[in-house]
């Protein structure tokens, strides 16, 4: 029973990783003038799902890793 839960609870942790956004912010300061650019990144996390038949999640890897094809229903990053 506990190598059950621990497997769901493994699935429950790789889905939330799919939907991590990371925002990165930079502040320039030239001349008097302040101005700040705000990006947002929702990339998978390592050994996430980026791909893959019917796959509707973050095609893009955060660095350093890449989307690694394993079959039509699945890629993952790697």
């Amino acid at each position: 029973m506990k190598a059950a839960v621990a497997f769901v609870a493994s699935l429950c942790a790789a889905v939330q990783a799919q939907y991590t956004t990371t925002t990165a912010t930079t502040t320039t300061i030239a001349s008097g003038a302040t101005t700040t650019t705000t990006a947002s990144y929702a990339g998978q996390t390592h050994y996430g799902q980026c791909g893959g038949l019917g796959f509707a999640g973050p095609t893009v890897c955060a660095p350093p890793y890449v989307c690694t094809y394993s079959n039509p229903w699945f890629s993952h990053c790697l």
